[in-house]
């Protein structure tokens, strides 16, 4: 694994300065399944000047946690990065909102098969930031580079 497991981080992630200070917190988390959920309230500090979620701390939501899902599942053997992201904000509102991020075990598998031989890949992820009354404010597109690092 890596020098910090994963494990170990998510308990305390959500006080890390930049995730504490834009409201962004852990709700729920299962690396077996593949999955965290994250959330944001609406805050002094977060707000833009009309009132509403901030863009940045929207965007902000979607950071680390398709890399982190793959690290728990892949080893220390595999380089993971986070190649490119894109967000599309649909609603603005002040509710509370979240978003899941979610690998099947089935899609690992396949990153896995197509990674093994050392080849360099691309996978895109997609999620979505909504209120808890379902509406849709944001689309988020992540694309996550991959490659199995090769015996020196």
């Amino acid at each position: 694994m890596y020098p910090l497991s994963i494990e170990k981080i998510l308990p305390f992630i959500s006080y890390w300065p930049p995730f504490l200070s834009s409201g962004i917190r852990v709700l729920s988390y299962n690396l077996e399944k593949g999955f965290i959920f994250v959330g944001l309230r609406s805050r002094v500090f977060n707000k833009n000047a009309l009132g509403t979620h901030f863009g940045g701390s929207l965007f902000s939501m979607s950071d680390p946690w398709y890399v982190f899902i793959l690290m728990h599942h892949l080893s220390k053997d595999y380089v993971i990065w986070d190649k490119s992201a894109n967000i599309l904000f649909e609603k603005a509102t002040t509710e509370p909102v979240y978003a899941k991020f979610h690998i099947s075990p089935k899609y690992i598998l396949e990153v896995k098969n197509k990674t093994s031989a050392g080849h360099p890949c691309h996978f895109t992820f997609k999620a979505e930031i909504r209120t808890y009354e379902n509406q849709l404010i944001s689309k988020i597109e992540k694309t996550v580079y991959v490659r199995k690092r090769l015996p020196k």
